[in-house]
């Protein structure tokens, strides 16, 4: 009773998760809101590059509190639609491609080279993983991409480990080889030194598909070796979210 004196309000609060901007940009976008804020309240916070926006309304029920978030929602992401990811606590570019890929009833693998094995044990960290994740090939070498994975040899020796088309081929082959609807391939430098004329974080990721032509997104980094290779595993995912909620959407 002393903390919650009317017993006849209800507290509601809504997360909802941003990437590829940083909190203070994100909380620059947003000042207005925040300075004049009452209900609801906003509060930011952000872990592993995520940030998270809790929107929490007080009212007479949640059918109030409803309304009311869902009016600030609008707000923010009219001015943030490019870095939303979904909305829920802990929510993490991999667990939202995760849920994407169980709502459609559709399977995922991965090709990696420097994440060394990092995007499969993220993603089996989540319950459900075995309705979606079917396997990930790890080939470290130019020697184990090739016959591990079949990306061809010229490929390696014209383009490199650390190009657009070793990360198409990586995709595609690894693609072929479990039949999934989407592969997710990394390869590139986690440092601390360059590698093949590239610096320390250059990352080639392929996202094949089933149902449409192979993408490559090419990203620079910052970090140590450890920061580098989540930030590639949490952008390609975020991307690749996109990118199906989008068309999902068209």
């Amino acid at each position: 009773p002393y903390l919650n004196p009317s017993q006849e309000e209800v507290m509601t609060s809504r997360y909802l998760n941003f990437y590829g901007i940083f909190e203070s940009a994100l909380a620059d976008k947003l000042d207005d809101l925040i300075v004049h804020q009452e209900n609801p309240t906003l509060a930011i916070y952000s872990a592993e590059g995520i940030v998270t926006v809790r929107l929490t309304a007080k009212g007479e029920c949640l059918e109030a509190n409803a309304g009311i978030l869902e009016d600030m929602t609008r707000q923010i992401l009219d001015r943030l639609a490019p870095y939303y990811f979904g909305e829920g606590y802990g929510l993490t570019p991999v667990k939202a491609l995760l849920d994407d890929l169980m709502a459609k009833h559709q399977t995922l693998s991965f090709a990696e080279s420097l994440t060394g094995g990092m995007a499969g044990e993220r993603i089996v960290n989540y319950s459900g993983a075995s309705r979606v994740f079917q396997g990930s090939l790890v080939a470290y070498t130019a020697e184990a991409k090739q016959r591990v994975i079949g990306v061809e040899a010229k490929t390696i020796e014209n383009e490199g480990m650390v190009s657009e088309q070793c990360a198409l081929e990586m995709a595609e082959k690894t693609r072929q080889r479990y039949q999934s609807d989407l592969t997710i391939s990394f390869t590139g430098v986690a440092g601390p030194d360059e590698m093949e004329g590239h610096p320390a974080g250059t990352v080639f990721c392929g996202f094949a598909f089933k149902d449409r032509p192979t993408h490559i997104e090419s990203y620079h980094l910052s970090g140590d070796r450890q920061t580098i290779r989540q930030r590639c595993l949490f952008q390609a995912c975020f991307d690749v979210w996109k990118m199906r909620n989008q068309q999902s959407s068209q």
